[in-house]
């Protein structure tokens, strides 16, 4: 993997796990989220006029748009998992099994390398994970993190694709969280405006200094994504369970022995994917 990409996923971690942890702290996580990613949306769109980004050609949108599905059913899993999880636990699983879909997946579709050493990196992945979603944790809330992993294995493939029609980072990012907020707004149900709106006068700073963490690991995110493979730059992002984990324990939760080993596992795996 090159430097300048490393650096890049490295701070893309660091961020991820930052505004994972404020979405965790809201009374309202889910509805929370509507206005953090509205707030994000904001921040690429001028990110990607300050950086003069040409519209996105013909033959990009059919991506877009599944990056804006993806990225809807996203969120909306993340919520429900954070709602209902430790963030430690919620963001080792979703993570963890994220990782776990994204590898094989680069391997047989980008082509990228596979071998002993990827195979053992994975398998300390799936250790990771195993520790960590063991009881009392909620049976609902790893279900939702379970469903999360398979839209974070998803995503960096459907943006690689996206990227590699012509589409440009800052406003793929832009156009996709764009897509996804009328999706997101459906699935929170009943007294959903009464919810955003509270959510929002709750906790303005918190949601605009998410929002803005958002934008910009996503976006760093991207930019990695065009210097280096999915899988490679997926895995080493995966980092953000230690900082979501030490986050999480700053928050009150129990930082015991098990979800220490379980956070060194799986990213150790994801290191050894990355360098594999």
């Amino acid at each position: 993997m090159p430097l300048t990409a490393a650096v890049l996923v490295l701070l893309s971690a660091a961020l991820h796990a930052c505004w994972n942890a404020g979405v965790k702290a809201h009374p309202d996580p889910e509805a929370a989220t509507v206005g953090l990613v509205a707030g994000a949306a904001g921040f690429s769109t001028l990110a990607a006029i300050a950086a003069q980004n040409p519209w996105p050609p013909a033959g990009a949108w059919p991506w877009i748009v599944v990056c804006g599905v993806v990225e809807a059913l996203y969120f909306a899993t993340l919520t429900r998992a954070l709602a209902r999880l430790p963030l430690g636990a919620a963001y080792a699983v979703s993570r963890g099994g994220g990782q776990l879909v994204t590898w094989p997946i680069s391997v047989l579709w980008f082509g990228e390398r596979a071998g002993f050493a990827s195979l053992a990196s994975a398998a300390t992945v799936v250790v990771g994970l195993f520790l960590r979603a063991r009881p009392p944790l909620s049976t609902s809330g790893l279900a939702w993190a379970l469903a999360c992993a398979l839209t974070i294995g998803t995503y960096p493939l459907t943006y690689q694709v996206a990227l590699a029609t012509g589409a440009p980072p800052f406003v793929l990012f832009s156009l996709s969280l764009l897509l996804s907020l009328p999706l997101q707004f459906v699935a929170l149900g009943a007294g959903r405006f009464t919810r955003v709106r509270t959510a929002a006068t709750l906790r303005p700073v918190l949601l605009l200094v998410g929002a803005a963490a958002c934008a910009a690991s996503f976006l760093l995110f991207l930019a990695a994504l065009g210097l280096d493979g999915a899988g490679r730059t997926s895995a080493l992002r995966n980092v953000s369970v230690v900082f979501a984990t030490l986050l999480g324990a700053a928050q009150g939760e129990l930082l015991d022995r098990t979800a220490v080993i379980s956070a060194g596992l799986i990213t150790l795996g994801a290191i050894g994917i990355a360098i594999a």
